[in-house]
């Protein structure tokens, strides 16, 4: 059900670093389509009007030595740009900066990157071309590729010219090491510019340099030591120029501008992406961090003749974070870790056998999650301590965490969440965990069936809070599938997303038994289950993600059918709690072939209680075993997922016979799905802290 959506016999608009990127984000339809319409081999009128007005401008280049620099030109304080025709800009060669390094790297076919922005206004417009001096005066820049930017992140800025200034004041120092004062600089900026180039074979149009704009709020980039910076990247644009750059070169150039003085801090080096580093997980708004690691730079003093004041920060990057806030909360989940108390606000009845539960975090340590995850809470009946997960039914930007909780009949928990508790209570819990969240960004179909919605419901949420902030416009097809209309839960919630995110978010709702007094289109979509006529009127073809949740039975059929209808398995998630496991059609995960053997017996130890026991095959995982010895660990899922079950190994090793999808120490093991391990003696010792 996926084809690619952009024709293969015409030449891309990215390079293979750019497509290798959008490939693995999951945007390299979206890019493709919308590069192909907005990239240009030319200017547009409003571009050279555009250019023409500006004061100042920001090239990229990289040097005789392959690095990449990125520089500020301008006019004094005055407009300096010429453009004689769509496809050519003209400047003096006196706008350059004394001692930049572009002056020694300059000449006939130099790769040049420019950046144009209206501080005032956050309007930017990008080209990418080359120098052709006309004469020593005069400097020429073919277009070879143009096209507009968002103005996320930018920060509004007012130019004032010095009083005196001199060009014969402009003094330079190399550098090879961040100063205390270059690092001051840089922690401190909400402002930064990179440059980075790409080498093609031939005459590719995206062949060249590039320069852009990164923005945040001040301390968005942080000086890990005097050669070392991680800089966190932001949703933008989906056509990572940039990021597809340094992937394909492991080079950049860094520009910082003391704005109340006018000085220049101008840096090259090495950078690297850190695709699953926690600092970008745990950095608000980020979406990854990457590296960057100084080579050489030059710290150019009195360099401009005029300075800017801050007038007002981007709405874009008052949403983002900081490092001290991504520490703390990197401090927070491994405080986490723990049992902690958190208040009951408010709880709301979604239908006879449904509630909501509004948890407020002690303090400032709610953990920002991931729409998707679930919250392990913790609650004593009848003196007896009981664990169990939920999925959140909350945005990861909301203040509050939210589970909606349904009835069983058999459920001494959810029976107690029901009956018991009450507004003001405290309940415990867990940080949230689990990987049932959204992969990347491709459109998603999600189907849920009965309070199988609860994830979706915060990834609907989530959609349009990134919508509404120009985070992502990530598209997701929602089917709910119930019985009647006293199943379908949160309708009004789901009516209002829907209609906020105007048609980025499409709830589908499908009833087996509709009530005789509904109406089809107003009040469900489908009458009857979820099956390949519904999916194949209501998706057009695309490159889905599909995540399924709800009962076993709807998750085995719904698999089935996705592979029915072509579905790669990688394409399918599906949430797992309990012990039904969905049977997908794959060969065993890497996480488990790569586990070492199950031990055929073994001595196990458990340390805290001193009990130390024999320990068979049929004995079953670690956690049946410690409770056939009477011992109550906590759990929630029994299933590798949610992680209440984890504790340290003292002595030993232990194979896991699931997919684990939380991270795990070399020390650390899962019980519900935890076996000793062979290690070549008869009966190894395994000891557990528990």
């Amino acid at each position: 059900m996926s084809a690619a959506l952009y024709p293969s016999n015409r030449e891309s608009p990215f390079h293979p670093g750019e497509q290798a990127v959008q490939t693995r984000i999951g945007v390299r339809d979206i890019a493709e389509n919308l590069g192909s319409r907005v990239i240009r081999d030319y200017m547009p009128d409003q571009h050279r009007a555009f250019y023409q007005q500006l004061p100042y401008l920001f090239l990229g280049h990289k040097d005789q030595n392959g690095r990449p620099w990125a520089s500020i030109v301008h006019g004094g304080g005055s407009s300096f740009v010429a453009s004689p025709d769509a496809r050519q800009l003209q400047l003096p060669r006196t706008a350059l900066v004394p001692h930049d390094p572009l002056h020694a790297s300059l000449q006939h076919g130099t790769a040049l990157g420019v950046l144009g922005i209206e501080s005032t206004t956050r309007r930017r417009n990008r080209l990418t071309g080359t120098a052709n001096q006309l004469d020593n005066d005069t400097l020429a820049i073919t277009v070879r590729q143009a096209f507009g930017n968002c103005p996320q992140y930018i920060q509004s800025r007012e130019l004032t010219l010095k009083e005196q200034w001199s060009a014969a004041d402009v003094t330079a120092q190399d550098i090879l090491a961040l100063s205390t004062a270059d690092q001051n600089l840089v922690a401190t900026s909400s402002t930064f510019y990179v440059a980075s180039y790409y080498e093609a074979q031939g005459s590719s149009a995206s062949h060249g340099a590039d320069v852009s704009h990164r923005g945040g709020r001040p301390g968005f980039v942080q000086v890990v030591d005097e050669h070392t910076l991680l800089i966190p990247d932001f949703a933008g644009n989906n056509h990572f120029n940039t990021l597809g750059n340094i992937e394909a070169t492991g080079k950049a150039g860094l520009l910082f501008i003391d704005f109340a003085r006018g000085d220049l801090l101008s840096l090259t080096g090495d950078a690297e992406i850190l695709w699953d580093s926690p600092e970008g997980k745990a950095f608000e708004g980020a979406q990854r961090v990457w590296r960057f690691r100084l080579e050489s730079g030059v710290r150019i003093s009195n360099a401009l003749p005029f300075t800017w004041s801050c007038e007002d920060y981007s709405p874009n990057s008052l949403l983002t974070g900081t490092w001290q806030e991504a520490e703390q909360l990197l401090h927070l989940k491994q405080v986490g870790e723990q049992w902690q108390p958190y208040r009951v606000g408010r709880i709301v009845a979604e239908s006879d056998d449904i509630r909501s539960i509004y948890l407020q975090a002690p303090g400032a340590t709610r953990i920002p999650h991931e729409a998707g995850q679930f919250l392990t809470v913790k609650r004593s009946i009848d003196d007896v301590e009981q664990v169990r997960t939920y999925t959140l039914s909350s945005a990861p930007d909301d203040s509050y965490y939210r589970i909606s909780v349904k009835r069983e009949a058999s459920g001494a928990v959810s029976s107690d969440l029901h009956e018991t508790l009450k507004e003001g209570d405290t309940v415990w819990a867990r940080t949230p965990g689990g990987a049932f969240t959204l992969a990347d960004e491709r459109p998603a179909v999600l189907l849920g069936a009965g309070i199988g919605i609860t994830p979706f419901i915060a990834m609907a949420k989530q959609a349009l809070h990134d919508s509404i902030n120009g985070r992502g416009q990530r598209r997701l097809t929602l089917i709910h599938q119930t019985r009647d209309n006293e199943d379908s839960v949160f309708r009004e919630e789901l009516d209002e997303i829907e209609q906020l995110c105007a048609g980025r978010v499409r709830v589908i709702r499908s009833m087996s038994r509709p009530q005789a007094s509904l109406v089809r289109g107003a009040d469900f979509n489908n009458r009857g289950r979820i099956d390949r006529q519904l999916l194949q009127s209501i998706l057009p073809v695309d490159d889905y993600q599909y995540y399924l949740c709800g009962p076993g039975g709807f998750m085995q059929s719904s698999y089935d059918l996705l592979q029915e209808l072509g579905v790669e398995d990688r394409r399918i998630h599906a949430e797992a709690f309990g012990p039904s496991a969905l049977k997908r059609n794959v060969q065993q995960p890497e996480s488990v072939v790569d586990e070492p053997a199950v031990a055929e017996s073994a001595r196990v130890t458990f340390n805290e209680a001193a009990i130390e026991q024999p320990w068979t095959a049929v004995e079953g995982s670690l956690l049946d075993f410690a409770e056939s010895q009477g011992l109550s660990p906590d759990y929630g899922c029994r299933a590798g997922q949610c992680g209440s079950c984890k504790t340290r190994i003292l002595k030993g090793r232990v194979s896991h016979s699931s997919q684990v999808c939380l991270p795990l120490a070399d020390d650390e093991a899962l019980l519900c799905c935890a076996r000793p391990a062979a290690t070549g003696e008869n009966d190894p010792e395994l000891v557990l802290m528990l």
